[in-house]
């Protein structure tokens, strides 16, 4: 081929190319543009979630056209939700409407792109109502209804996790009811029969995916056990001591003799019952020290089968401390604000008796107050 016949070639070579340049329509350059505006705005809203009202007013003035009623109309109602969403306060957190607003997108872009891979969308879950339930409510108040998005389109990726108090989660299902894409309910009416088959005491309901995204999570108050006040009437006592050293009497003629006297209560048998515990001392000062003492002890209250007591509210312990007296004495000693023992007399040995015929201490009590409370099983 000589340089001419090239030259030729050559020429009707550049002719054709430029002849298919200009046969790409402005409606498809515009449309190619647009795709790229696209593909620009879901980066944006993948790194900058917090400036997505912006992304999408922006992208709405870009579109060309050209571009379909269908597009238009999408386009037009992602940014009116901007706009109503813009300015009052939000339900969801911003993260939520960019992922809303993310979707439209990528569902548009398909719309435009038939071989555009759409991503698998990511459940969301931003409202609780309520964020608690009682187990002692009626079975009506323990629905709980949630609000989010893309819940319907990935319910085979949600699942119920009953969590107890030591963090320990058991599955359960037939709990999460998928009302809409926006909407679902957590039928929580029958979880006590749902623990009774897991084998757990739920403190938490927590939803997440199947790979372990936590989406949200309802509070269960567990109703304490029941308690009650009971009253205990304790009456009057008096307590002899008995001999423990010298002749057995205190006639000490006028000398002196020491004396003490007490009384206390005390939760015995893991709580279950509550024991009176009285006691006196004396002891001669002169003489050949004669000294006597004695306690007793005695239930005053047993408590009923599975139940113990939780607290004394009202019988604090009660000592007259040591009392110096001489002969024919007799201490008295009045507490009538005290929570044990309203009025207390000692009685020390008379005209040469024997300890055990005279000296005494007689006590009268208040009334004592006990909290007794259910034991769990």
């Amino acid at each position: 081929m000589n340089s001419c016949t090239r030259l030729i070639v050559l020429l009707a070579l550049a002719l054709l190319l430029l002849g298919c340049k200009d046969s790409v329509s402005p409606a498809v350059r515009a449309a190619e543009q647009f795709n790229r505006e696209l593909d620009k705005a879901i980066l944006e809203l993948q790194t900058h979630a917090d400036n997505w009202e912006a992304i999408i007013r922006g992208l709405t003035n870009q579109i060309p056209a050209t571009i379909s009623k269908t597009v238009r109309e999408d386009l037009s109602i992602l940014a009116s939700r901007a706009a109503s969403a813009g300015g009052r306060t939000l339900q969801c957190q911003t993260d939520f409407f960019a992922a809303r607003g993310l979707r439209g997108l990528q569902i548009i872009r398909a719309r435009l792109d038939p071989a555009y891979q759409m991503p698998v969308p990511n459940p969301k879950i931003c409202e609780v109502s309520p964020p608690s339930i009682s187990l002692a409510s009626t079975e009506q108040e323990r629905d709980v209804y949630l609000s989010g998005y893309d819940l319907s389109a990935t319910r085979t990726q949600l699942r119920v996790l009953l969590i107890n108090s030591s963090g320990e989660a058991r599955p359960a299902d037939g709990l999460l009811v998928v009302n809409s894409d926006y909407q679902a309910t957590l039928t929580l009416r029958e979880l006590q029969a749902v623990e009774k088959a897991v084998n757990v005491k739920t403190r938490q309901v927590r939803i997440e995916t199947t790979n372990g995204v936590f989406l949200a999570a309802v509070v269960v108050n567990r109703p304490g056990p029941a308690t009650n006040v009971i009253p205990v009437i304790l009456g009057r006592k008096t307590i002899y001591p008995t001999n423990t050293h010298g002749d057995n009497e205190l006639a000490t003629r006028g000398g002196p003799t020491k004396a003490t006297a007490s009384a206390r209560l005390e939760l015995r048998n893991n709580n279950t019952e509550l024991w009176l515990v009285t006691s006196m001392w004396v002891k001669e000062q002169q003489g050949d020290g004669t000294e006597a003492s004695k306690t007793t002890e005695e239930p005053v209250h047993r408590c009923a089968e599975r139940t113990h007591i939780s607290r004394i509210i009202k019988g604090s312990n009660w000592d007259s401390g040591e009392k110096t007296v001489t002969h024919f004495e007799v201490p008295t000693v009045d507490n009538p604000t005290a929570n044990l023992v309203k009025h207390a007399e000692m009685y020390i040995d008379h005209d040469r008796d024997d300890i055990g015929a005279y000296t005494r201490t007689e006590f009268i009590f208040n009334p004592v107050e006990i909290e007794t409370i259910q034991t769990p099983e």
